[in-house]
């Protein structure tokens, strides 16, 4: 009886467990064109012409969107972060 309820409990787990995953979750809702301000219309076009070719309502420009000041500045702080040795290279 007892591993009855153990493989019973282990299947209800396994059945419901994907209702907690993260890629289910919206934590942004997509917006659609007519809802942006003009801020945010003029960093969509610039982010939707080449080399990026991305569209505002995927991540993470659909979080970006939300302060277009913000996203304005975010690539330019990446790269402080990802190229930028932490210590001198002199040292």
């Amino acid at each position: 009886m007892k591993y009855l309820s153990a493989a019973i409990g282990l299947a209800i787990l396994i059945a419901t467990s994907h209702v907690g995953r993260a890629e289910d979750i919206t934590r942004f809702a997509p917006l659609k064109a007519e809802e942006l301000t003009p801020a945010q219309k003029a960093w969509a076009d610039m982010i939707a012409a080449p080399p990026r070719n991305a569209k505002f309502v995927n991540p993470p420009y659909r979080a970006y969107i939300r302060n277009p000041d913000l996203a304005a500045a975010a690539p330019e702080r990446a790269c402080d972060i990802d190229h930028r040795p932490a210590v001198d290279r002199a040292i």
